[in-house]
């Protein structure tokens, strides 16, 4: 725009001093000009001694110019477009720009000027050839034509700058060499990947149930055991997988929404329950809807041995606990009902989002919450609100909970 208004602004000038008489000049008076003092001061100026003097001497600046033919498509796109059409992109420098840019379609120069600079130019690279340098400083450019003006830059486009030439150079090479380091770690990643494969085999071992998928609830959830084959929850729909016990929660045909339960036991009616899966890790997000396939006990007492909620996740401790419904209070005391849910444990040891649950408390299954936006009394990085615990437990003081 400012080399818009620039040029405008000259030819105007230009006309100005072509006109013969006063009143030519005051027909050219721009429309936006109001007062004609103002025409009249701005064409004093302009046909002074001292401007014509000023003039006279960058007119004779611009005509040792050497012209190029690249028009308005400018040196930056045109170096992107050699840089593109090149098998080496790196040996594309400055000084090929610079020819390019001042040589004709048919392959000749614009002129004498420019025939004698570009003989010069490719005498020097062929003796620099076998000790070339990046640094524009030292380049044939700069020997041939001497030093670039402080604030401009041949060859690279209006605005480049020594400085900024050195930082993208920099900048390219470190992005090359992420690239490099990139490429070899997914190479690695890769060849474990198979490795784990092969020694690993696909089976279900002693701390999982084995469930089959129907709904895809969260489809770019991970598997809790992937394989080379499977790897995301969406690509396990209709199929068989394993998944933890106690990230399970199982629902008898006819049972409502309100009313799951994790028991594992009376295994003739595994076949037909349903059950929710939520994500393994601890994320507390249900990831899909399916059924029991198999409910070993030895399972269920081997998870139970293993996991730090034992009393929570042993058979009879939930057949029990799971029919203990009770109201949740507002933990800042308003009075106020929050929710609705299941007594699950009040053993200061359980642990509730990898935390102890402590003296005075409660571990609470949240099935219906009453207002959606009551603060949790332990509120975490991901949970805040009630809404964000429902279907799974939480910790609540004892006198804010009324059992049922």
């Amino acid at each position: 725009m400012g080399c818009i208004w620039r040029a405008s602004k000259s030819r105007l000038v230009s006309k100005i001093q072509a006109a013969k008489n006063k009143s030519e000049r005051l027909q050219l008076k721009p429309k936006n000009i109001q007062h004609r003092t103002e025409w009249k001061r701005f064409v004093r100026a302009k046909t002074s001694t001292a401007f014509k003097a000023v003039s006279e001497k960058y007119r004779a600046i611009r005509r040792k110019q050497i012209p190029h033919t690249c028009s308005r498509k400018g040196m930056a796109r045109l170096a992107e477009d050699m840089k593109k059409n090149s098998s080496d992109p790196s040996s594309v420098s400055r000084v090929k720009i610079w020819i390019k840019s001042r040589t004709r379609k048919d392959g000749k120069p614009v002129n004498t000027q420019v025939s004698e600079t570009i003989e010069k130019l490719n005498q020097i690279e062929g003796i620099s050839a076998s000790s070339s340098t990046t640094s524009v400083r030292d380049d044939a450019l700069s020997k041939v034509l001497g030093e670039d003006k402080p604030g401009r830059l041949r060859g690279m486009g209006r605005g480049m700058t020594i400085t900024k030439l050195t930082f993208f150079q920099t900048k390219d090479k470190y992005v090359a060499k992420m690239q490099e380091e990139h490429s070899n770690m997914q190479e690695r990643i890769n060849h474990l990947e198979n490795l784990v494969n092969k020694l690993v085999p696909d089976k279900i071992g002693g701390e999982a149930d084995k469930t089959r998928d129907k709904t895809s609830a969260a489809v770019h959830a991970f598997l809790w055991r992937p394989t080379s084959n499977m790897t995301f929850i969406q690509q396990a729909q209709g199929k068989t997988v394993a998944w933890p016990v106690e990230r399970v929660i199982m629902q008898m045909d006819g049972q409502s929404e309100e009313q799951d339960n994790m028991s594992g036991a009376s295994s003739k009616y595994t076949a037909s329950r349903k059950c929710k899966l939520f994500d393994w890790c601890e994320k507390n997000e249900l990831v899909a809807v399916g059924r029991w396939e198999s409910c070993d006990p030895k399972h269920w007492l081997m998870i139970s041995e293993m996991t730090a909620d034992n009393a929570a996740s042993s058979p009879s401790s939930m057949n029990t606990n799971s029919k203990k419904k009770c109201k949740l209070l507002d933990a800042n005391g308003s009075g106020q009902i929050v929710a609705e849910g299941r007594w699950s444990s009040s053993d200061p040891d359980q642990l509730v989002h990898f935390v102890p649950l402590g003296p005075n408390a409660m571990r609470v299954w949240v099935d219906t919450p009453k207002v959606p936006t009551a603060s949790l009394w332990r509120p975490t990085s991901e949970l805040e609100f009630i809404e964000d615990v429902v279907g799974t437990t939480v910790a609540w003081p004892i006198d804010k909970v009324l059992m049922l």
